[in-house]
C-alpha cells in the first residue's frame, strides 16, 4: 500500500505490528442507528434487540480494545505472549470501567429513592442525572480507564432503575432533554467530520494528512468481508448447537449490512492518537491512518446508510417500516 507525499509522488506505507493494532480496533466500532431507525420495536423486537445490542457492544470492545493496544505503545514489541497480555489488560480495563458506571447508576437511583425531597423539582432531577454520569465519566479518565463506557453503563443504569425513582414530571422532562442533547451532540460531531475533510485535504499539500486510496479500499475490503465471515460464520456455529431458528435469512443480511457503516465512534479514537511524539514513542503514519479512517466514516455513512432504506424494503418489504 502506498501514500500520495507533499508533490503527489507514491510512497510506500510504514506501519508496524502497533499501528496495525491500533487500526484494527478501531474499525471494530459500528454505527447502527440507520439499521434501527428502520426496524419497528414493536413487530420486530428480536431484530431490533440484536441490531441495537450488537452495535452498542461491537462499541464497547472498540473502544476498551484501542485504550488497551495504546497502553503497550511504550517499547510495544509483538512476542507470543502479547496477545494475552493484551486480553488480561482489555478484561481488567473492562471490568473497573463497567464497575464505575454501575456504581454511580446505583448511586444515583439510591438517592432519589431515600431522599425524596429531590424529586420535587424536574429541573433539579435532570440537572443531577447529568452531574452523576458526566462524574463517572471525569474520575473514570482521571484514572485511566475508559469514560466513555462507565458513561454509557451509568446511563443504562440509570434507565433501569433510576428513572422509576423520578417523578412524573421528572421522567419527561430528563429523557426529552437527553433527547436533545443526544441529537446535538450527534449533529456536532457529524458536522465537525465534514469540516475535518476540507481541512485535511488542503492540508495534504503540507504532507501533515496524506490520503492513501489503496489503504481505504483495502480497509473497505476488510469490513466488508470481516463483517459477512463474522455474521455469517457465527450464526452457522450457533445453529450447529440448536435446532431451532430464531433468525431468517433475510434478517440475518440485514444484521450484515447494518453493520458495515462505520461512525463517529471510529473518528473519535483515531483523533485520541497523539501528533507527534509524546514521550512514549512516535505513532508511524498517523496522518494517513486519521484521513484513511476519515474517508471509511463518509464512504460507509453516505453509501450503505443511503440505501439502507431500499435494503430493508427488498429483504422484509414495506410491512415493516416504522
Amino acid at each position: 500500500m502506498t501514500k500520495a507525499d507533499e508533490n503527489g509522488v507514491q510512497q510506500p506505507l510504514d506501519m508496524g505490528m502497533f499501528e496495525v493494532l491500533s487500526v484494527c480496533a478501531l474499525l471494530c466500532s459500528s454505527d447502527v442507528i440507520a439499521a434501527i431507525s428502520m426496524v419497528n420495536y414493536n413487530e420486530q423486537p428480536k431484530l431490533f434487540s440484536i441490531v441495537y445490542g450488537e452495535g452498542v457492544f461491537n462499541d464497547i470492545v472498540s473502544i476498551i480494545l484501542f485504550n488497551t493496544v495504546q497502553s503497550f505503545k511504550t517499547n510495544f514489541d509483538f512476542t507470543a505472549t502479547t496477545p494475552f497480555e493484551i486480553l488480561g489488560s482489555f478484561l481488567a480495563l473492562a471490568l473497573e470501567s463497567v464497575g464505575i458506571g454501575i456504581f454511580f447508576g446505583v448511586f444515583s437511583s439510591l438517592m432519589f429513592k431515600w431522599f425524596r425531597f429531590l424529586t420535587h423539582s424536574a429541573i433539579t432531577e435532570t440537572l443531577l442525572l447529568i452531574i452523576i454520569a458526566f462524574l463517572a465519566y471525569f474520575i473514570s479518565e482521571a484514572l485511566e480507564l475508559s469514560g466513555i463506557i462507565s458513561l454509557l453503563t451509568c446511563g443504562i443504569s440509570m434507565a433501569h432503575y433510576t428513572w422509576y425513582n423520578l417523578s412524573p414530571q421528572g421522567k419527561t422532562i430528563s429523557s426529552v432533554a437527553v433527547s436533545i442533547l443526544g441529537s446535538a451532540a450527534e449533529s456536532l460531531v457529524f458536522s465537525y467530520i465534514g469540516l475535518c475533510t476540507f481541512t485535511y485535504a488542503s492540508d495534504q499539500q503540507n504532507g501533515d494528512y496524506p490520503w492513501s486510496l489503496s489503504f481505504i479500499l483495502v480497509m473497505m475490503g476488510i469490513i466488508i468481508v470481516g463483517r459477512l465471515t463474522a455474521v455469517w460464520g457465527v450464526h452457522f456455529a450457533l445453529s450447529l448447537c440448536s435446532k431451532e431458528k430464531d433468525i431468517t435469512i433475510p434478517e440475518l443480511a440485514f444484521i450484515s449490512y447494518g453493520g458495515m457503516i462505520r461512525g463517529a465512534i471510529a473518528f473519535g479514537l483515531v483523533l485520541k492518537i497523539p501528533e507527534g511524539d509524546d514521550g512514549t514513542g512516535e505513532f508511524r503514519e498517523r496522518g494517513v491512518i486519521v484521513t484513511t479512517t476519515l474517508a471509511v466514516v463518509i464512504i460507509t455513512t453516505v453509501i450503505f446508510g443511503s440505501f439502507m432504506p431500499l435494503v430493508q424494503k427488498l429483504l422484509m418489504g414495506d410491512s415493516k417500516q416504522p
